[in-house]
């Protein structure tokens, strides 16, 4: 387990390397969805794909509210 973080400020709080697949999954405080929330996430998968395109990042954000939702990438 680990994190990312680059120069520009761009993070992820935890990135879980399951071998081909990495796990990378931020968390916020908040009780409401903010697109904001999902940067880091869009920059790593941009990272990772053009280093390794081999490799499949899963996104993730964990956060204060109650509701579930799925999102796309992008």
């Amino acid at each position: 387990m680990s994190f990312f973080r680059d120069r520009k400020g761009n993070e992820v709080d935890l990135v879980v390397d399951l071998g081909r697949d990495l796990l990378a999954i931020e968390t916020k405080s908040g009780h409401t969805v903010a697109s904001d929330f999902f940067g880091g996430l869009r920059t790593f998968e941009t990272i990772v794909a053009a280093a390794r395109p081999r490799r499949r990042t899963h996104g993730f954000v964990v956060y204060g509210g109650n509701d579930s939702q799925r999102r796309s990438a992008g």
